[in-house]
């Protein structure tokens, strides 16, 4: 179940809303997301340390998420090496980032990926060198797309975004807990625009 948010004060409201969403009964896993999965996320380009600056038009480009630490044990999405993201990935600790096993193998070899410094280009931000702390399996972004575009995690404690989406994993009806859902969102703001 989802439920599509837009706030201007994001990583406090999203930090409250996916704890109460986790408090819900029949609730297994609450997360939020920038894009849900196979809803086609934004690209950003991405240079790896130590290889040499190309083109604009040769840069590597990737599917980029802004998610939270629960993301993908919510959205079911197994950790193939390294760690998850945790609470102390904070704007004060050093950035981290998650790839997916598909990324471009020529970027990386697949046995050295883990460690290595990427720099991921974000419209709007600076730029900053994080370490890729964890490989995930892929997960394809378009329904009806043939390209799988490679994808990068970033965890929201380090950039946290205005809009975004509660996923929720349970093991019964989903529909079940739409009211309780948007009673549990409206308790922190009344005012706040939703979208399911």
């Amino acid at each position: 179940m989802t439920l599509g948010i837009r706030t201007p004060v994001s990583k406090v409201f999203s930090s409250a809303s996916y704890s109460a969403t986790r408090a819900l009964p029949g609730v297994e896993a609450a997360s939020a997301t920038s894009d849900l999965p196979a809803a086609g996320p934004g690209t950003v380009t991405f240079r790896v340390q130590g290889q040499p600056e190309v083109p604009a038009n040769q840069q590597l480009t990737a599917s980029d998420n802004v998610v939270t630490t629960d993301f993908f044990r919510t959205a079911g999405i197994p950790l193939l090496r390294g760690r998850a993201f945790t609470e102390q990935d904070t704007p004060l600790a050093p950035r981290v980032d998650r790839r997916e096993s598909g990324i471009r193998e020529s970027s990386f070899s697949r046995s050295e990926s883990l460690g290595k410094q990427i720099q991921v280009n974000v419209s709007g931000t600076a730029s900053q060198w994080s370490e890729i702390v964890g490989v995930v399996r892929y997960v394809k972004t378009y329904s009806e797309g043939i390209i799988d575009d490679p994808q990068v995690y970033e965890p929201f404690l380090q950039r946290p975004i205005s809009s975004f989406s509660l996923m929720l994993r349970t093991g019964s009806d989903p529909s079940a807990l739409a009211s309780p859902l948007r009673t549990a969102v409206a308790q922190l703001d009344a005012e706040l625009p939703l979208a399911t």
